[in-house]
């Protein structure tokens, strides 16, 4: 079992967690009788009487009490080491070292640790006796001596321990004893006595050793200890007596399981419960009756016992009419019964539709039963027949039999859809428990452990039980290490084919026709999973299945008809798939056939978990060593779909040139063949990395690959139509694809070529092969001439003719490159065409200008040294004159009636007005530009007229540029008059800094920006304002003398209201309330206003246009400082009558 080896395994480590037979030595720590180490209460300071931690054992209260868990005085049950322990049982071996040191013995454990002050060794020796129940203590028999005594063993205990009672029984044989510092304390704290130690001689099976040996007073039990455990070598008789101990507890745990479930084995048959089944009739089915078949008379009485059986169970029921009969026929089983089987391939199969559900693939069965160590195997009685039919069922299912016709209750065999019906309602019953498998009417259990199957076992038996299902007794194995299931030999290592059919295999006789190699061939294609080698092997065989092939037995036939067999009697161990291991997928091809091998790797190799190969057909067989490489990586990773998908694996080959074209770090590459390409597509689904190993390293692939199973069972991909459309379409030209072949098998050179393509490259070619071997993993055979990706290679002879192909259009030099790069290619093509180009006089002749760098103007720092200006238009029948500044791109855009000289000197003339007479002006060769008019106002203005070259719009390319963006705003802003839409984008374009000075144009130009809307956003500088700003010079209610403007004195005397800003005032006087500056305005004496009235002109009141709003505060009406003066009693002393303008006669 593969606990109880576990177990044994764990024995040998010398450190133990277990709380019993533990042994360990310790040296004191400050005083003698200081607190203990060990994993009892008292080792962490707590109370071993009661568990607390303020006390310790000998002053505690209950030191004298009664454990009501074992029955012992000094402690309470919550502090019992035995409770819990009593008639557990389990096969782990940390369990079983907790409970089954002894029965009814003491059991000891002994404390060891080291001091630096105190060099004397104190061992704790704990007593604790268990109830009776536990499992037996693990003991050996030795010679001590010559005397023989058994001992029970403790992997926890450093030293080994007798009693003093079998020193002194047989002291004559035994050396004195030697004193030692040694020290042994009880679990209660005392202290042991130790009679001595001496060495003694230890007989164990074959070997007589020295050994040493402690001798005590108190102790009635012999601990064997490490010392004696490694030199007498007693684990293996402890890992047998665990395995026995963990079968025997097994065998009756299963018997505990069985009889909890024997309805299962009862008499009868089962019924499913809750489920019907309902056959699908097709439309409108035709009702057919056939009678009974006669029944030989050896087998008639055997029929109607089979019958009544039948009839017994329920299964039949007769009836008296019927529309529908199906015939029987009687079959003979193994054990000497009739089956009876109804021919309804005649009537129900015909009439009813078929049920598609699919049965479970073998494969993904046998993944499933990775980590298992034994098995059990389950089977059901009349698996079929316990699915119960529907009314509307049972009509179809009626048989006509010599004693009638009987009618079927429950779902026969025979029936087309009653696999698929059968498998679905296990699978659904079956749901949720995944170490079960279940294919039709075939069960196999599993489990990681013995625990774990049994676990399983039982919740698998539940499920059935409580379904209603009854299991055939004879049939059904448990807890088997190996069984048979579906053709296999399954166990805790992997699959094995089954020897009888291996058997039959290798007994087979020589095939002398084709019926019989093919049956040959199917029985040994089962187990082709076993053969790592079959492509090859079995190609001399496939080939007598061809039509057109004579039968012809020769020596390679015998020979390979001979290999099969024997590699098939010598195949290896497939091992079970590992979700949790890393997986290879080894691939590599011949020129036969391509061969996967599926496996896991370890440290001692790759263990295989399956192997699969097929041979190549007849146009694979023409592909290059490299796609045939390659296919062999798609087979492989297809193949095996199932186990890859989903999770990250490494891809083998021993092809190098697939490692650099299905990496999956690189793009599919362009230049590949086109299958190469359509294959790392496929690829590039999965998750994988791909390393190269050489072929010396590669045996297992490389044998499939040479040893391929029959092509028509795996179909290989079709090719595209459009592989080799390039040599379709040559054919209509008149060097076709015939000229090509002819050519290329009358050169040695390309023969040779096509014979490394084929069989493979090299390490090392000649100057002449070099070209083909650079692009080697591009290369390809098709039709019988050589293909780089999709692109043919042209021979010498006829690439002056493809060459003229290419250019009946007189394309570009590019154009013509990508047309070649599309269809043909030989070394160095790419050269050829640019001479081909070079050299044409008609292409040369339209060639478009040459390329050149154009010579910057140069850089200027002075605003308007530079200006260059253009004319643009008509644009929405507007002409304009643009002028650019070269330093700060300050842009001027004036309308003018006309490009002539005149309009344009007039608008030149405006804008030097402006910003001054700039030192050169860059215009192109425009009329306007040319005419001696221009020419004479540039002289007399001083300034240098520099013309671009004709037809060269890019040496003027500041205006130009500026022509381009001005169109592309105003054809975007549709708001407004043309003039005002040209004034937008003026404002915006100064005000957005330009890229190539990092200023706006008029910070450039004025060394300020200019004020835009934005910056109503942001708050003023009030704190430098009112710096330079000084106090109002006349304060309120201050008496002025103030100016007078109409009739009357020049200064009437008023009072100020309040102050406007710093400089103006608002000022009362007889007259009214006015606004003055304060150059308007006199000190006063104080005193009482002098009536009189004076006119006052229209609009002084208002408040001028140039003080800012932001600046002017609230100023009271009149009628508030009238309310005032009237509070603060003030005599109002001007009139209240309203006045109005006068009337005059306008002569």
């Amino acid at each position: 079992m593969e606990a109880a080896s576990k177990n044994a395994v764990d024995l040998r480590g010398d450190s133990s967690t277990s709380e019993v037979n533990q042994l360990k030595q310790r040296k004191m720590q400050g005083q003698k009788g200081g607190p203990s180490t060990s994993s009892s209460n008292s080792d962490n300071g707590s109370c071993y009487c009661c568990g607390e931690k303020n006390h310790r054992s000998p002053a505690c209260k209950f030191n004298k009490s009664t454990c009501h868990a074992c029955g012992k005085i000094g402690h309470l049950a919550r502090v019992c080491l035995s409770r819990g322990r009593a008639n557990q049982r389990n096969s782990n071996f940390a369990k079983q070292t907790n409970t089954s040191r002894s029965a009814n013995q003491r059991v000891h454990q002994v404390e060891n640790d080291s001091s630096e002050e105190e060099a004397t060794p104190v061992y704790e020796l704990f007593s604790v006796s268990t109830v009776a129940g536990a499992p037996p203590a693990f003991q050996v028999k030795v010679k001590i001596e010559g005397i023989h005594a058994t001992m029970e063993v403790d992997t926890g205990a450093p030293v080994t321990i007798v009693p003093f009672a079998f020193f002194r029984n047989h002291e004559s044989v035994f050396a004195p004893l030697q004193k030692t510092s040694m020290k042994l304390r009880s679990f209660t704290r005392h202290e042991l006595e130790i009679a001595g130690t001496t060495n003694v001689t230890v007989e164990y099976k074959n070997q007589r050793q020295l050994l040493p040996l402690v001798v005590v007073h108190q102790s009635s039990v012999m601990l064997m200890g490490r010392s004696w455990i490694r030199d007498l070598g007693v684990l293996k008789d402890l890992e047998d007596q665990l395995f026995t101990n963990a079968i025997q507890e097994s065998k009756q745990s299963l018997k505990d399981i069985l009889e909890k479930h024997n309805e299962l084995f009862a008499d009868g048959l089962g019924k499913v419960k809750n489920v019907q089944v309902h056959l699908n009739k097709i439309a409108d089915p035709t009702p057919r009756f056939f009678k009974a078949r006669p029944v030989p008379y050896a087998y008639r009485v055997k029929v109607e016992q089979e019958i009544d059986r039948l009839l017994e169970l329920g299964v039949l029921e007769p009836v008296q009419y019927s529309d529908w009969a199906t015939p029987v026929v009687p079959v003979l089983k193994s054990n000497g019964n009739v089956r009876l089987c109804g021919d309804f391939k005649l009537t129900v199969n015909v009439a009813t539709e078929l049920e598609r559900y699919p049965l479970p693939n073998v494969e993904d069965l046998f993944a499933r039963l990775s980590g298992g160590v034994t098995f059990s195997k389950i089977d059901l009685s009349d698996a079929y027949c316990q699915l119960e039919l529907d009314d509307s069922s049972k009509d179809l299912l009626v048989i006509n039999t010599h004693r009638g016709l009987f009618q079927y209750c429950r779902l026969p065999f025979g029936v087309a859809s009653a696999p698929a019906i059968f498998q679905r309602e296990m699978d659904k019953l079956l749901q949720g428990h995944d170490r079960a498998l279940c294919y039709l009417d075939d069960l196999l259990v599993t489990g990681d452990s013995a625990e774990d199957h049994l676990r399983n076992l039982d919740s698998i038996l539940t499920t059935l039980q409580t379904a209603g299902i009854k299991l055939h007794p004879s049939k059904c194995s448990f807890m088997q290490p190996s069984v048979e299931y579906l053709g296999h030999r399954i166990d805790a290592e992997g699959l094995h084919p089954i020897q009888t059919k291996v058997e039959a295999i290798e007994r087979a006789p020589d095939p002398t026709n084709v019926d019989e190699l093919r049956s040959f061939l199917g029985l040994l294609t089962y187990y082709a999973k076993f053969l790592p080698n079959m492509s090859t092997m079995l190609a001399p065989l496939y080939q007598l299945l061809n039509k057109d092939q004579q039968w012809r037995w020769g020596a390679v036939e015998k020979q390979s008809f001979r290999e099969a067999k024997r590699k098939l009697t010598t195949s290896s161990l497939l091992v079970h798939f590992d979700e949790s291991k890393e997986v290879h997928l080894e691939c590599d091809a011949s020129p036969y056939g391509v061969g996967a091998v599926l496996s896991h790797p370890s440290d001692a190799g790759d263990r295989p978990i399956a192997f699969a190969s097929r041979s190549l057909t007849k146009a694979e067989k023409n592909y290059s060593q490299l796609e045939r490489e390659a296919l062999a990586l798609v087979f492989g990773v297809i193949r095996y779909r199932k186990f890859l998908l989903g999770r990250t694996f490494t891809l083998v080959t021993d092809h190098q040139p697939l490692v650099s074209l299905f990496s999956e770090k690189k793009p599919i590459a362009p230049m590949a063949a086109s299958r190469i390409q359509r294959w790392a597509i496929i690829l590039s689904a999965y998750s994988y990395r791909i390393v190269y190993r050489k072929g010396s390293l590669h045996s297992n692939a490389d044998a499939c690959s040479r040893l391929p199973v029959e092509a028509t069972r795996i179909p290989s991909t079709p090719r595209p139509a459009d592989v080799v459309l390039l040599l379709d379409a040559i054919d209509d030209c008149p060097v076709t694809v015939q000229h090509f072949q002819r050519e290329l098998d009358s050169n040695p050179i390309f023969m040779k070529v096509k014979e490394y393509i084929h069989r493979g490259w090299p390490k090392l070619v000649d100057g002449e092969l070099r070209p083909f071997w650079m692009c080697r993993a591009e290369l390809s055979v098709e039709g019988g001439v050589i293909l780089r990706g999709n692109r043919v290679f042209v021979p010498p002879k006829f690439r002056k003719y493809v060459l003229a192909e290419l250019h009946a259009g007189h394309q570009g030099m590019c154009a013509l490159k990508a047309m070649g790069r599309q269809a043909v290619w030989w070394p160095n093509i790419d050269k050829e065409i640019e001479s081909l180009v070079r050299a044409c006089v008609v292409c040369q002749e339209h060639a478009p200008e040459p390329p050149s760098q154009l010579a910057p103007w140069p850089y200027t720092k002075i605003p308007w040294d530079r200006i260059h200006i253009d004319h643009a238009g008509p644009f929405e029948n507007h002409l304009i004159l643009l002028v650019v500044d070269a330093a700060t791109k300050w842009l001027e855009a004036i309308l003018v009636p006309s490009t002539s000289s005149t309009a344009t000197v007039t608008a030149l003339r405006s804008v030097f007005a402006r910003f001054g007479l700039p030192r050169t002006v860059v215009s192109d060769n425009g009329s306007s530009f040319t005419s001696q008019e221009f020419t004479d106002f540039m002289k007399k203005s001083g300034i240098i007229h520099v013309r671009t070259a004709p037809y060269h719009p890019q040496s003027n390319g500041q205006a130009e540029r500026l022509v381009r963006t001005m169109k592309d705003s105003l054809k975007k802003n549709q708001s407004g008059t043309f003039q005002e839409r040209l004034d937008n984008f003026l404002f915006h374009y100064r005000k957005a800094p330009n890229v190539a000075t990092g200023l706006s144009p008029a910070n450039a130009m004025f060394g300020r920006p200019i004020r835009s809307r934005l910056d109503l956003l942001r708050p003023e500088d009030t704190g430098s304002l009112a710096q330079t700003t000084s106090a109002p010079r006349f304060q309120p209610q201050e008496s002025v003398w103030c100016r007078n403007h109409g009739h009357g004195p020049k200064w009437v005397p008023g009072e100020v209201a309040c102050p406007l800003g710093n400089v103006m005032s608002k000022v009362l006087t007889p007259a009214g309330v006015v606004v003055r500056h304060q150059d308007q305005l006199r000190r006063r004496e104080s005193g009482v206003l002098v009536p009189g009235t004076f006119d006052e002109p229209d609009g002084t009141s208002s408040l001028p246009n140039s003080v800012p709003e932001s600046t002017t505060e609230t100023v009271p009406n009149d009628e508030d400082i009238t309310a005032r003066d009237l509070e603060a009693g003030t005599a109002l002393r001007r009139s209240q009558r309203v006045k109005k303008c006068p009337q005059r006669l306008d002569l």
